[in-house]
């Protein structure tokens, strides 16, 4: 008898699963709150624009869901 190995099989690469998805994220400065419960969902493949004015969070936002 001879053994042989098999690597593990890659797990199946679903296209409707999400990239990114977050939940509950909240951003203040002292009392200011930037944001807050704030979730969202990147689907593969998906083409994003992050717009507003200045100082509504869009760096703040980009800096929670990189954890910095």
């Amino acid at each position: 008898m001879r053994a042989r190995f098999r690597p593990p099989r890659p797990f199946p690469y679903n296209h409707a699963m999400s990239l990114v998805t977050a939940t509950g994220l909240a951003v203040s400065y002292g009392f200011q709150d930037v944001f807050a419960d704030v979730g969202f969902e990147v689907p593969h493949r998906a083409r994003i624009a992050l717009i507003g004015p200045n100082g509504s969070g869009k760096t703040s936002l980009l800096r929670v869901v990189a954890g910095f």
